[in-house]
């Protein structure tokens, strides 16, 4: 499972030699990548992370997976940690890669609070960031509207 904003096919190079000895599934997490964009109510961290741990669930019983090992890199590393903390019945072996993930306020501050404390290009980007997200755009969805990007991308091993 890839991280924020990315999508599985970064990992292409790693498809062929696993798939030589597994079967390896490319999830994308909802909202990200190729998957659908999920109409979300504003949720907490913990609302969101269980979120993304149950839609996977729904997904892993729908093709009526039982047990598999589960990678996943930043935010998906997160969730799957999370995932198999609730499920671990169904992960035989957890690769989390970078696992990155918050669910508490950093420093007793949320999201506005510290919003007022960052530097002004910090506050810049996450404007642009917000007005992005406003308008269903993520940062994959640049290399996805964009086959010949995505291509060299690909080609460089990016």
């Amino acid at each position: 499972m890839p991280g924020y904003g990315g999508f599985g096919n970064v990992f292409y190079r790693f498809f062929k030699p696993l798939a030589s000895k597994f079967k390896v599934y490319c999830v994308d997490t909802l909202g990200f990548g190729l998957s659908s964009r999920a109409k979300l109510k504003e949720m907490s961290a913990q609302e969101t992370v269980d979120y993304f741990v149950e839609s996977f669930e729904a997904w892993r019983k729908a093709i009526k997976l039982e047990k598999f090992a589960f990678a996943g890199h930043s935010l998906g590393g997160y969730v799957s940690c999370m995932y198999a903390l609730k499920y671990p019945e169904r992960v035989s072996t957890l690769l989390p890669m970078s696992p990155v993930g918050l669910t508490d306020p950093i420093g007793g501050k949320n999201f506005e609070e510290r919003f007022k404390e960052m530097s002004f290009f910090k506050r810049q980007a996450m404007k642009i960031v917000k007005a992005l997200w406003s308008k269903k755009i993520v940062a994959s969805d640049f290399v996805k509207r964009a086959p010949t990007l995505s291509g060299w991308l690909f080609k460089i091993g990016l």
